[in-house]
């Protein structure tokens, strides 16, 4: 197995590929509020065995507009969210970390203590 890191000049975005049997792309990623790129700037990114993973600070349950450009983005680049049941964040009763994937099936664990 080898791993290779993907350029990206995204601030908080790390893309690397894992070369398996079939390669599989990882994209990790912080969105703060604050963050001064666009979800479609990820999607040159995205391949057709993917996942992306991290903190990206909308709850799609609550935060309206934003969720909605959120959600739109991840239909658009046929990204299946994974969503866990319980809440991510420490300051609140949100759930703003996820999971996306495509051709990848992914299940999520919180940590509750």
């Amino acid at each position: 197995m080898t791993v290779t890191r993907i350029s990206c000049a995204l601030p908080n975005v790390c893309v690397i590929d894992i070369h398996l049997r079939e390669p599989i792309r990882i994209i990790a990623l912080y969105a703060p509020a604050s963050k001064s790129w666009n979800w479609t700037d990820i999607t040159s990114f995205i391949t057709n065995r993917c996942m992306v993973m991290g903190d990206f600070n909308i709850d799609i349950e609550r935060d309206g507009d934003k969720a909605d450009k959120l959600l739109e983005w991840m239909d658009s680049g046929s990204l299946r969210p994974v969503i866990p049941d319980s809440n991510t964040s420490l300051r609140s009763n949100r759930i703003i970390d996820y999971a996306l994937s495509t051709n990848i099936d992914l299940s999520m664990q919180t940590y509750e203590g």
